[in-house]
């Protein structure tokens, strides 16, 4: 049956196989959300740059533009409307604790990058964008979100995968 029904879909033709693939399945998003948990709960951060908390507020506050655009509303009646604050300050306020989490996370993927020399190319936000794409043409996406952001999300992504390679667990 598994060879016969799986094979496709699954690239599994025995029993076993599809055993070790849903093992997989289901271990790799718990190792990755307490990889995740623990290095926020066991980092030490000291204040995050204003600019940096400028910039995930902005990008919030750039989300929510999106939208308000999209439904023929500003920014303020939209969040009042959809969100449930009064104003972009309350919105901010209402946020800040995860901007600081944000911003956390982001210091730590670049400390983790700096230590390990992990780097970014051009090549590699191509192929980066080709996986998810099917086309390694990026100028799209670069004219929507510009080529620092673009690099920093292909580095995030390197970091993480070698975080969780590198994790190793210890079983109690």
């Amino acid at each position: 049956f598994v060879a016969e029904t799986l094979k496709e879909g699954y690239d599994v033709s025995t029993v076993d196989e599809l055993r070790a693939v849903l093992i997989q399945q289901i271990e790799e998003p718990k190792l990755k959300t307490y990889v995740n948990t623990y290095l926020s709960n066991n980092c030490t951060f000291k204040a995050a740059p204003g600019s940096l908390i400028d910039y995930l507020e902005n990008v919030m506050l750039d989300f929510y533009a999106y939208y308000a655009y999209n439904y023929g509303m500003d920014i303020d009646t939209f969040l009042q409307t959809y969100v449930g604050v009064d104003s972009v300050e309350a919105l901010k306020e209402q946020n800040k604790e995860a901007t600081i989490q944000d911003a956390n996370a982001a210091l730590m993927m670049q400390a983790i990058a700096e230590d390990q020399g992990i780097e970014v190319t051009k090549e590699d936000l191509e192929m980066y964008v080709e996986e998810i794409t099917g086309s390694p043409d990026y100028s799209e996406y670069e004219t929507e979100y510009g080529l620092p952001y673009l690099m920093q999300a292909v580095l995030v992504e390197r970091v993480q995968e070698f975080v969780y390679e590198h994790a190793v667990i210890v079983e109690d």
